[in-house]
């Protein structure tokens, strides 16, 4: 799923928002690697890819079940999760002020709700849930340039993956 977003400011100057969100059949490997693909090692790297994910949704999965985040809150972590930057990327100054005020206007936009749409006063449970999340979600993610090198070193994928090694390293 791609979505973009335009926002106008006051000056009437478009902000674009792009993300990417990656989904996959755990039960269908087919559908996200084909039989023709992966070479001879395919089979253990469709187990390898499972068990990082199911470990990295053993992190992720009882936070969000125990937070019970409405779906405003839902929209916040996305909008915290995607403006959090890569130290190890060089990014330009303008793009980390672009993502320093995302952040900024996500999280008064959030204050504003819990205060006015669901009338808390001590919203610091709430808001120290959603940030516990942010975390574990960056920490998984985190992991994931380690284990897609340590994949394509193991299975040789550097051949015959050169668009996917540019795009994810």
């Amino acid at each position: 799923m791609i979505t973009i977003d335009c926002k106008n400011d006051k000056n009437g100057n478009c902000s674009s928002m792009f993300s990417v969100c990656i989904c996959m059949d755990l039960y269908s490997p087919d559908r996200w690697i084909r039989a023709e693909d992966g070479g001879r090692n395919r089979s253990a790297l469709i187990d390898s890819t499972i068990l990082y994910v199911r470990d990295q949704m053993t992190v992720i999965v009882p936070s969000l079940k125990n937070a019970l985040l409405t779906e405003t809150e839902m929209h916040a972590l996305f909008a915290l999760m995607l403006s959090e930057t890569d130290m190890q990327l060089e990014v330009s100054e303008r793009l980390l002020s672009l993502l320093d005020s995302i952040r900024d206007e996500t999280l008064d936009d959030l204050q504003r709700y819990y205060r006015e749409k669901m009338h808390l006063s001590d919203f610091s449970t709430r808001l120290g849930n959603l940030m516990t999340i942010c975390h574990a979600v960056r920490e998984c993610s985190s992991h994931f340039r380690s284990f897609f090198l340590m994949q394509v070193t193991l299975f040789d994928l550097w051949s015959a993956e050169t668009q996917l090694k540019e795009l994810l390293l």
